[in-house]
């Protein structure tokens, strides 16, 4: 992805593009939301194409002490100075078949008879249609919505993290108990899975982390 010169050549017969970043990848790749979106972008514009989207992600900050969540804002930032008609889509939670949202409640569900809602459970949220996020990019691609802005992605529901999981049980079929965690046991026990998931690259269980 640096070499835009590869990019070039990639891209070359695309007169639109769509940039897709994947969250797994991410903690592999210093930078990866950042220097990747930028370098796409960079030949896209070198390609000629006429039209670009990014799709990023609610809250990008490039002050927020969370290295992942900066990184979506630098990726953003870099993105807009390559191509300053790219249009950005900050989709909230994405839900949709085979989601690792919802899905990954009812998967814990099958193996946990309580299951942990972090940070008290009480977090707002505004889940959105995979199909709606698809079809903002496609309208961004087609040039519908005008080039250059950044657009924040919601569905018609806000819900709190706990009425989310109740909401997968429900639909799952299953009667688990929920355990609000204080926010300072819930990053401990984030952080314990991800160095898991970075120790044994990647086979440690993906729904626990």
């Amino acid at each position: 992805l640096p070499d835009p010169w590869l990019g070039r050549r990639r891209f070359r017969y695309y007169e639109r593009l769509l940039a897709l970043r994947r969250e797994r990848i991410a903690p592999f790749i210093p930078g990866a939301q950042s220097l990747g979106a930028e370098a796409i972008a960079k030949a896209a514009k070198a390609a000629g194409a006429r039209a670009f989207v990014l799709v990023s992600g609610v809250g990008s900050d490039p002050g927020s002490s969370n290295p992942y969540i900066a990184s979506k804002a630098r990726g953003e930032q870099a993105t807009l100075a390559a191509f300053p008609e790219a249009s950005i889509l900050r989709p909230s939670v994405v839900f949709g078949p085979e989601d690792e949202f919802f899905n990954r409640f009812a998967d814990l569900a099958r193996f946990f008879p309580v299951l942990p809602a972090f940070a008290g459970g009480g977090a707002k949220l505004q889940p959105v249609y995979v199909g709606d996020v698809a079809l903002a990019a496609a309208k961004a691609i087609d040039g519908t919505l005008k080039p250059g802005v950044t657009y924040d992605l919601g569905g018609p529901e806000v819900m709190t993290l706990r009425e989310a999981m109740e909401t997968a049980l429900r639909y799952a079929d299953r009667r688990r108990a929920i355990a609000p965690l204080p926010y300072g046991l819930s990053r401990l026990m984030a952080r314990a899975t991800e160095i898991a998931s970075d120790v044994s690259l990647g086979l440690f269980p993906a729904m626990l982390t």
